[in-house]
């Protein structure tokens, strides 16, 4: 684990007005990305997301943005993401639930399990929509916690496996923050070994998941 403390400005910030079970949240989209949710790589990213999560059988964050860098490449979206959001049954803190998450991350046989889980689901969804077998994905891959304080927790795995006769090496940042009623869930995926690295991806949500916070309350 590593410790940054930002001073957080809204200045920078852009912030979205999401619906969600009957409330209205302000989400905050991480600096150096955009909105793409209704462009054509956005709408396909959602489709393909939404589908493998549904492949899981598990109760997944509900998706609610597809982001990128504000001057993405189509032919290469990276670094990329997502934003979603999750409903609380139970009232919890952020300090409960990074102890939780914490526990989660370090009983190897969860992971493994979660990681077969979701693997599968991915495969599932990606040999639907391409008509080359050879693809295939092991996400996942060796989980840690980064950093969590009492906005957030942010935690990375690594992403590996095939796509159109090319080995694909990605890592995936993630923060969740705990508001009253919901988790914010944020993840920004990246080539493996390319700037910006997963440190940086983590600090750009630490800052975010302060932002998320302050303007939900």
């Amino acid at each position: 684990m590593f410790l940054l403390t930002f001073s957080v400005s809204k200045s920078f910030a852009e912030f979205k007005n999401v619906y969600f079970s009957g409330k209205n949240y302000n989400i905050s989209i991480p600096r150096g990305f955009c909105d793409i949710s209704n462009t054509v790589i956005g709408k396909f990213l959602f489709q393909h997301i939404e589908e493998s999560q549904k492949n899981t059988n598990l109760k997944a964050t509900k998706l609610k943005l597809i982001i990128a860098h504000c001057n993405y490449n189509e032919n290469n979206i990276y670094p990329w993401g997502y934003i979603g959001l999750l409903k609380k049954t139970k009232n919890f803190s952020q300090n409960t639930y990074n102890d939780v998450v914490s526990k989660l991350f370090d009983d190897k046989n969860l992971m493994n399990d979660l990681s077969e889980l979701t693997s599968k689901a991915v495969n599932k969804t990606m040999n639907k929509y391409f008509s080359e077998k050879k693809n295939g994905v092991n996400t996942l891959q060796t989980p840690e916690v980064l950093y969590k304080d009492e906005y957030s927790i942010i935690y990375r795995a690594m992403n590996t496996g095939m796509f159109e006769g090319e080995i694909v090496n990605e890592v995936v940042v993630s923060s969740s923050s705990v508001l009253t009623d919901v988790i914010i869930n944020t993840y920004l995926n990246n080539e493996l070994n390319k700037e910006p690295n997963s440190f940086s991806l983590a600090g750009v949500l630490i800052e975010n998941s302060k932002l998320n916070f302050e303007s939900n309350y």
